[in-house]
């Protein structure tokens, strides 16, 4: 027996719906305020790669991966930059 893929789409879009996932954008998370890999780069004046670079090493903003794609999220990458922030240090005077 074959399954239409129109039905399979159909029926994982009801498990979804059922389960909260699909109106998660009026709730707390809207898609649309998800900043794409690639604008995050552009944003910070950085290549692409930089970017996939700082992830895979961990030292980069959290991030969202639904399927292939990357996102990030605006308060994630401020309270990212917040803990990069770093005082000045005093300069040191000495006997001169």
């Amino acid at each position: 027996m074959t399954t239409n893929p129109t039905d399979k789409r159909h029926a994982q879009a009801s498990v979804l719906e059922t389960n909260g996932v699909a109106d998660m954008g009026k709730r707390g998370l809207p898609i649309q305020n998800l900043i794409p890999e690639e604008g995050y780069a552009e944003w910070r004046g950085v290549s692409l790669r930089t970017v996939q670079r700082e992830r895979a090493q961990r030292i980069g903003p959290p991030f969202i991966k639904l399927g292939r794609n990357i996102y990030y999220r605006p308060a994630a990458i401020e309270q990212w930059l917040l803990a990069q922030e770093q005082a000045q240090p005093r300069a040191h005077r000495g006997a001169a």
